[in-house]
């Protein structure tokens, strides 16, 4: 049952920085046509799930090589695991900022406090959330910081210690995400008392399940889809028209268990082989970490020339999405190609060595 790649995640990521990226250059744009008023509407609801996703896929991923490859206590593997993450995420990231900056001084014609902050060293390190010019990238402390733990865990415990582990570190966040929704603690630090952790170890009890339980049945898979889609479908018409803001357990509820269900239902069918990924869709999949990431680039780069051309300004509002989108795409491949797998490749040679 166990595959080298699971094509359905690579399918997932694709949809789910499609989600995102669409969202954010749909919603930017102001316009009377009243199909893409629509249009903008369904992506402001739906699209944030693409992030959603991307936590649920990771906590997936880093317990299917966990569970799998890392038997026992291993510095040297926990040392080579982290090395191949930092350069899975920094090189694009510090790239993709840079472009921002330049764009921002090309634009505004001098060195604005957006550029100075973005050159701070808690933000080239990603050690906060609060990421400017490149917007997007709010979500990779998070990720960074899923992948400290998991480098605790790889280095000192050992694979029969792995749900004690993380239903241990699960509890402690839970228990601030309680204490600080109640007052108890003043404690308010924006990554240990948010609740979308639990969408990162939510895929990690996917991945766990698969692990214990290779040949649980077919129809599981497709219930536990049905049921993660009647979730987020509820929870999107909730959102939709509730006039009070989203708590923190209604997210979880509408938010991290369908990630899960859906999560568990696809890669189930996948691995038992009644689902078969569109070989295009793995591509997208491939480079949907420099989608997310070149989206703002080039919206930037959209608005400074909307704002000088007005063929670009009476160009519909639905074929300027169109057009950006196919752009974040073309850019996304060359980015994929000649930064990302160069990066990987790198860091394969670091980790050779270490090992």
């Amino acid at each position: 049952m166990k595959k080298n790649k699971i094509e359905s995640i690579q399918a997932l990521r694709a949809i789910a920085a499609l989600l995102v990226c669409s969202m954010h250059t749909a919603t930017q744009k102001s316009t009377t046509e009243v199909f893409f008023i629509y249009v903008q509407k369904i992506l402001s609801i739906i699209g944030s799930y693409g992030v959603d996703l991307f936590f649920a896929i990771s906590g997936f991923i880093m317990s299917w090589i966990v569970l799998h490859e890392n038997l026992s206590p291993s510095i040297r593997e926990g040392l080579a695991f982290f090395v191949k993450r930092i350069f899975r995420i920094y090189p694009l990231f510090w790239f993709t900022l840079a472009v921002m900056i330049v764009l921002s001084v090309l634009f505004n014609g001098q060195i604005t406090l957006e550029v100075k902050q973005a050159l701070h060293g808690s933000v080239l390190f990603l050690l906060t959330p609060h990421i400017p010019l490149q917007y997007a990238a709010w979500s990779l402390p998070f990720e960074l910081y899923f992948y400290v733990v998991m480098l605790v865990f790889i280095c000192f415990f050992s694979q029969k210690n792995f749900m004690i582990f993380f239903c241990s570190w699960i509890s402690f966040h839970l228990m601030l995400v309680v204490m600080s929704s109640y007052g108890i603690i003043a404690f308010q630090n924006f990554i240990f008392v948010n609740v979308v952790l639990l969408e990162f170890f939510i895929g990690i009890v996917v991945g766990y399940l698969f692990y214990k339980y290779p040949c649980a049945s077919i129809t599981k898979k497709y219930i536990s889809i049905l049921c993660g889609c009647v979730i987020l479908i509820s929870g999107f018409i909730y959102a939709s028209l509730s006039f009070t803001p989203t708590t923190k357990w209604i997210f979880c509820l509408t938010r991290v268990l369908p990630a899960g269900l859906i999560l568990y239902g696809v890669i189930g069918l996948e691995l038992h082989d009644k689902l078969k990924v569109p070989r295009w869709l793995v591509k997208l999949g491939d480079i949907s970490y420099s989608i997310y990431l070149w989206n703002f680039p080039v919206l930037a780069f959209a608005s400074y020339i909307f704002n000088h051309s007005v063929f670009y300004q009476e160009t519909a509002a639905i074929n300027r999405f169109m057009i950006e989108m196919i752009a974040i795409i073309l850019l996304s491949f060359i980015s994929y190609r000649w930064i990302e797998q160069p990066c990987v490749r790198f860091s394969h040679r670091i980790v050779n060595k270490i090992k």
